[in-house]
Formats: C-alpha cells, sequence, structure tokens
C-alpha cells in the first residue's frame, strides 16, 4: 500500500519537476554569461591597459560593484590616455625647443603647445629686461586689451614664486583684470637663476578652464621656455666669444696654434694655415701626424701635463730663410687633482705662438758683421803703431 501510494505521487511529481529542470539548464548558463561576461571584458580591458592600448574604451552597462569597477577602470583608462598625451606633447615641444636657438621659432611652439593642451583661446610670453617688456609673442586671439593685462599680470606675477590662477576674471577684484575678455586665466613666471627674464599666461573663455593637471602642464612648458631662453643666451654670448676671438685670431699676423691634452690639432689661425699649409680638416688629427717643423714636433713631445712646467721656447726656419720663434704656454684647466704635496692643476692644452723674427735675425747679424768690421779696422792702426813702437 505504501509502495503504490508513494509511485501515484513521485508519477506526477517527476513529470512536474522535469520542465522545470530543463527550464533551469536553460537559464543558469545565461545567467553565468550574464555575470561572468562583464568580468571577462574587464579583464580584456585590463590585459589592454597593460599593454598600453588606450583607445579601447571600457563600457561595462549595470549598477552592480562590477560595473562600478568597470567605471573606474574607465576613468583611469581616460586619466592614463590624458598623461601619455601629455608626455607626447611635452616630448615633441621639448624636441622641437632643443633643435634650435631662435626665439621666433621655439616660443611658438611652446605657445601652440599650450593651446593644444588647454583648449584655451590666447596664450602669450612676455619677454622681461630689468621689469619692462622688451618683446612680446601671441599665439591665439589677439585683442589690444591684452597689453593693458600684460602690464598687470607683469607687476603681480613677477613678485611671486608660484603661478597665478584666476578661474573667475569677472569676479576678480583686480580691475586691470577684470575688464579682459577672458574668463579664466593662468600667468606664470619665467625663472632663471632666481630672476624672473619672461611670463607665461594663457587665457581661456570660459570659467574653471585649467584643473590641476592642466596648470601642472603649462608650470612644465614654463619650464621649457626658460631653457628656451638659457640655450639661446649661452649661445649668444659663446658666438658673440667665438666672433671676437676668430677677427682676433685672423687679424693678428703671428701664427697661433691650440692643442689639446691629448696634443690633437684643435684651432689654427690663418696665418699660421698659411705657415704651415694646414687647413681645417687638420683639426683633430694627431700633432705627430701633420707636416710640421721637426723643432715643434719634438718640442710637443716634451711638454708636461703639470700646469707649472714651462714649456721650452723654440726657434725653426723654413727653406725660405726666414725665421720663427715659437712660444708655447699651457692652457690650465678647471680641474685640480689632489696630490701628495697639494692640489696641482691639470693642463687643458697648450698655444703656439710663432712669430717672425728673421728681421731681427738680420739685424743681429749686420750687428755682428759691424762690430767685427770695426773690431777690425781699430785693431790694424793699432798693430802698426805698437810694430813701429
Amino acid at each position: 500500500v505504501v509502495f503504490e501510494m508513494s509511485r501515484s505521487i513521485f508519477g506526477p511529481l517527476l513529470l512536474s519537476q522535469l520542465p522545470f529542470g530543463f527550464l533551469l539548464l536553460l537559464i543558469v548558463p545565461f545567467l553565468v554569461s550574464r555575470i561572468t561576461q562583464p568580468l571577462h571584458m574587464l579583464a580584456t580591458a585590463t590585459d589592454q591597459i597593460a599593454e598600453g592600448n588606450l583607445g579601447i574604451p571600457v563600457h561595462i552597462s549595470g549598477d552592480d560593484e562590477v560595473a562600478q569597477l568597470g567605471s573606474a577602470f574607465e576613468q583611469m583608462r581616460l586619466r592614463l590616455k590624458d598623461r601619455l598625451n601629455d608626455l607626447s606633447l611635452l616630448l615633441r615641444i621639448s624636441q622641437s625647443v632643443s633643435a634650435t636657438l631662435n626665439l621666433n621659432e621655439g616660443v611658438p611652439l611652446i605657445l601652440e603647445g599650450v593651446l593644444e593642451e588647454t583648449g584655451a583661446a590666447v596664450a602669450r610670453l612676455i619677454l622681461l629686461e630689468n621689469d619692462e617688456r622688451t618683446q612680446v609673442f601671441n599665439t591665439g586671439i589677439n585683442d589690444p586689451a591684452f597689453q593693458g593685462l600684460d602690464r598687470a599680470l607683469v607687476s603681480i606675477v613677477s613678485r611671486r614664486r608660484d603661478p597665478f590662477i584666476e578661474q573667475d576674471l569677472p569676479g576678480s577684484n583686480a580691475k586691470d583684470i577684470a575688464h579682459s575678455p577672458l574668463r579664466s586665466i593662468a600667468a606664470f613666471p619665467v625663472r632663471l637663476q632666481n630672476r624672473v627674464v619672461a611670463i607665461l599666461w594663457v587665457g581661456a573663455l570660459k570659467t574653471q578652464a585649467f584643473d590641476e593637471a592642466g596648470v601642472h602642464f603649462l608650470n612644465t612648458l614654463a619650464n621649457q621656455a626658460a631653457v628656451l631662453v638659457e640655450n639661446i643666451r649661452l649661445f649668444e654670448a659663446t658666438e658673440g666669444g667665438r666672433q671676437r676671438l676668430a677677427a682676433i685670431l685672423a687679424s693678428t699676423t703671428d701664427a697661433i696654434m691650440v692643442i689639446d691634452h691629448e696634443r690633437r690639432l684643435l684651432l689654427i689661425n690663418p696665418a699660421a694655415q698659411t705657415l704651415l699649409q694646414l687647413n681645417e680638416l687638420s683639426y683633430g688629427r694627431p700633432i705627430g701626424s701633420l707636416n710640421l717643423p721637426q723643432p715643434i714636433l719634438e718640442a710637443v713631445a716634451r711638454l708636461g701635463e703639470d700646469a707649472t712646467h714651462i714649456p721650452p721656447t723654440v726657434e725653426f726656419s723654413l727653406s725660405d730663410r726666414r725665421t720663427f720663434n715659437t712660444n708655447i704656454a699651457p692652457i690650465k684647466g678647471l680641474a685640480t687633482t689632489k696630490t701628495p704635496s697639494g692640489s696641482e692643476t691639470q693642463v687643458a692644452g697648450w698655444v703656439a705662438v710663432m712669430r717672425d723674427v728673421t728681421h731681427f735675425k738680420e739685424l743681429d747679424e749686420m750687428k755682428t758683421d759691424f762690430v767685427s768690421t770695426v773690431s777690425h779696422d781699430l785693431r790694424a792702426p793699432l798693430t802698426f803703431m805698437r810694430g813701429y813702437v
């Protein structure tokens, strides 16, 4: 009786459970895929970000924790992409700035990078000399009112070490700045050796235009402007010194030859080129490999590395009977070495000055002949007088 009762209950129950079981077999994989698919998409996005491919967005719909994690990864992707774009832009500007020594070429590159990064309306660089404007570079819109804004920013920023940021110009207390058509402004001092040499400022037509990352980037570009100004200043100073030295060497009639500490030819002036029959192609070659007079080669071989060593004075004659006196002086280096007897200055090279002393040699020979003749002419009558006596 129990068995029959159980069979009567089990049969209908089994028939009712079979459709439900088949339904679960269909629904469970679908539910599992709905759960694992976002995780798979998140893992794929993580691999893409790890490989540096930041162009594929991370889209995970929903309001659960996985969707929130996907949103966080998307924000991280966007920030990383922005930072990489900033670094790429900064590298491009740095390479362009390093490749030029002209303000008219380098400054527009920096200002164009400022506008590309910030999306601002105008970027200006004001060069200063004793707190006075000497030159202004402008990229973007150009409004005559910006001249008054330049003066106001020079007065404000030249006394600051940190940037001046104003995100709401209409509500600003500074009257000279509030009347500008711009809505946001960021100004940065360009410093060299604790001295403000320029002001870089950027203006936008909307409020709250500069975030913290943008301010850091603009500060970096201001440093690039400082590097450009310093490179140009050093180049102009070096080029001016080189031109003065070239003018001096070209105007002197003495032959001058400069040798480095490795006894290689570093520089010769036109008089030395004519005298020694050398040219610029000889620069960098060892002195011993050049066709120089033997006394000079021997003197160079005896040169010492100690700056206190006095090089010899060399005299040589050419086939045309001209005689040259050569003085070799050491070029003292900036570095010194410690020795048991004290500090010792190292030699950075030598300068050989060859002066034509043929005329003095002829005068000396004429003096010798004259003295010899006079002494002979005086000695002859004295000999006769002695003989008569």
